[in-house]
């Protein structure tokens, strides 16, 4: 027996034997067989399964990285671009979706499209409540330009966008709470924001034929291009608001503030000084 077992057998009988134990100790092998099998088969779509995962990471990856390309490119530093503005000083909100590589993967394109509708639609008043010049769409994302006016003398630029930014993620709650309940069965990631603030100079130019349209006032400047990046680095704060620090300067300690931190921004020199903003001293 022992020289058997020590040879490979899976098991014995002992002679003399019954029918049925011989069936047994078959069955019972059999068994042992079609579990190993099924574990196997879980190992392997485990390991399929990642592979994929780890792709479709890849590729969206990608795809963020040539988005990012393709919109700095609609803000370029040269060209054919008649001025129309220029102000020396200016702060930028650049707000966009966080954890959308899963939000994409869980809803269809016409249910994700009337997500982010209903979100920007709801929050814009936000936005022109708190006097924005200007406001435009970029993918998931909305950039807002803040600047000074006749108007808004009494609270600078860069307070009412910070006083937006909070308003965005006010609205956050309020249309996470519908999600969760409208596409209760999809395991849906809370819906967040990145919400990017920088100050600094901004011009506004006219384009000519912009994706083969009629001209249109664009913002441009380091300002721009910095909100813009600002979330798309290696290592990006995990910070629903983040504010650099000539934004912060400008706001004269209104702001709560939290963390601090070097934040490398793709395509610029030196990291940016940024600061997290928690809310508003009454």
């Amino acid at each position: 027996m022992r020289q058997g077992m020590t040879t490979g057998a899976d098991d014995y009988l002992t002679k003399p034997f019954a029918p049925q134990e011989l069936r047994d100790a078959v069955n019972a092998q059999l068994s042992k067989l079609v579990r190993a099998e099924a574990a196997q088969a879980q190992i392997v779509d485990r390991a399929v399964t990642q592979a994929l995962a780890e792709q479709q990471e890849k590729i969206a990856r990608l795809y963020e990285k040539r988005m990012a390309k393709e919109l700095s490119e609609q803000w370029p530093d040269s060209g054919h671009a008649e001025i129309n503005e220029r102000f020396g000083s200016a702060t930028v909100l650049y707000a966009d979706m966080r954890d959308y590589t899963q939000w994409t993967q869980r809803l269809s394109s016409n249910e994700l499209s009337e997500v982010i509708t209903r979100f920007y639609s709801s929050v814009g008043d936000t936005v022109h409540l708190f006097g924005a010049k200007h406001m435009q769409f970029v993918g998931d994302g909305m950039l807002c330009v803040f600047v000074d006016s006749s108007d808004t003398q009494s609270v600078n630029h860069a307070l009412r966008a910070v006083k937006a930014a909070l308003g965005l993620q006010e609205g956050c709650k309020r249309l996470d709470s519908f999600v969760q309940q409208k596409y209760s069965d999809r395991n849906l990631p809370a819906f967040r924001l990145n919400t990017a603030l920088h100050s600094g100079a901004v011009t506004f130019t006219k384009l000519d034929g912009l994706f083969a349209s009629a001209s249109q006032s664009t913002p441009v400047g380091e300002a721009v291009s910095t909100a813009l990046k600002f979330f798309h680095g290696a290592q990006p704060p995990d910070w629903a608001i983040a504010a650099s620090v000539q934004t912060n300067i400008l706001l004269n300690h209104a702001a709560r503030i939290g963390r601090r931190a070097m934040v490398n921004v793709p395509g610029r020199q030196g990291a940016v000084d940024a600061v997290e903003i928690l809310g508003v001293h009454a």
